[in-house]
């Protein structure tokens, strides 16, 4: 399935998406996505020297829990390469674990997961995943003041008012790195040539109901 890189948590093309939303080093735009290899390895040598008394083995090691799959576990190993390149000496191990401990937040270290739209609303990728307490937290997030903002954003009967509080709280969320988005899946579909009236999929991969209402068939 075709992806695009992102550092969003509400996805492009979703209700509430943030196109200045800023990643936790202050950038926004194209240059979330442009990788800065030296100032990250500056940043983990400089980890190394305060944390690990300039030895990268005395670090402790950074463990990737994962589905126990063919796929993810070569996805995992591909990351782990790319650390190791990037910063000198980092111990990464593999874990590979079944999906049900994964969906119950029992897992140690990272953890690769994804999530789909249930509804083309930002609270199904803010509230619902990163509210404390919410059973969909499966990283455990804890993080009071995006806590407020995604309540009074729940609660707010003004359209404009609720996506800015959403926009607010995920803005938290990223600055305190509780998640990092990797990429947004890129879903295609095809229409045959006898369907008319603009037949479209909404961003949780379904027709609304206004869709199919003027949706025929033709020939």
């Amino acid at each position: 399935m075709p992806s695009q890189p992102t550092i969003h948590l509400v996805p492009l093309g979703m209700l509430g998406y943030d196109a200045a939303l800023a990643d936790p080093a202050g950038r926004t735009g194209k240059d979330v996505l442009a990788a800065d290899v030296s100032r990250a390895r500056a940043l983990w040598l400089a980890y190394v020297a305060e944390k690990c008394g300039g030895d990268a083995s005395k670090c402790p090691t950074i463990t990737v829990s994962t589905y126990a799959s063919n796929v993810l576990t070569a996805r995992a190993d591909a990351y782990a390469a790319m650390w190791k390149a990037a910063f000198p000496g980092i111990q990464v191990q593999i874990d590979n674990r079944e999906i049900d401990y994964i969906r119950r937040g029992q897992f140690v270290g990272l953890d690769f997961t994804h999530w789909a739209a249930d509804y083309p609303d930002p609270q199904d990728f803010t509230s619902l995943l990163f509210h404390t307490g919410s059973a969909y937290n499966q990283s455990n997030v804890s993080l009071p003041a995006a806590d407020t903002l995604l309540d009074q954003a729940d609660a707010a009967q003004d359209a404009a008012v609720r996506i800015r509080l959403y926009q607010q709280a995920e803005q938290l969320l990223i600055t305190n790195v509780a998640a990092i988005p990797l990429y947004q899946s890129l879903n295609t579909y095809l229409v045959r040539p006898s369907v008319a009236g603009g037949y479209r999929e909404r961003q949780e991969s379904i027709a609304a109901l206004a869709n199919w209402q003027r949706v025929y068939l033709v020939g």
